[in-house]
């Protein structure tokens, strides 16, 4: 956690890194180092808004009931 907080505070000075960008990847290492890993959704329609589209997906995802993974997604990505 130390190194973690370390880099973004090198990203913010020496690397003149926007503020909320190095916040949000802060945030989202935090929550990996705590066990929990991102959820990514993607969808394939050019005419739909992106706004609207996040919006539609996030409360979908929500509504959603996932059994947590018993596998690392490292591992599970080096066990092809």
């Amino acid at each position: 956690l130390l190194s973690l907080l370390l880099n973004s505070l090198h990203a913010l000075d020496k690397l003149d890194r926007p503020p909320a960008l190095v916040k949000a990847a802060f945030e989202l290492r935090c929550l990996c180092l705590a066990g929990y890993g991102p959820l990514s959704v993607e969808w394939e329609d050019s005419g739909m808004d992106r706004v609207d589209g996040a919006t539609e997906a996030a409360a979908f995802v929500r509504k959603v009931d996932f059994k947590k993974s018993e596998i690392k997604f490292d591992d599970a990505i080096s066990n092809g």
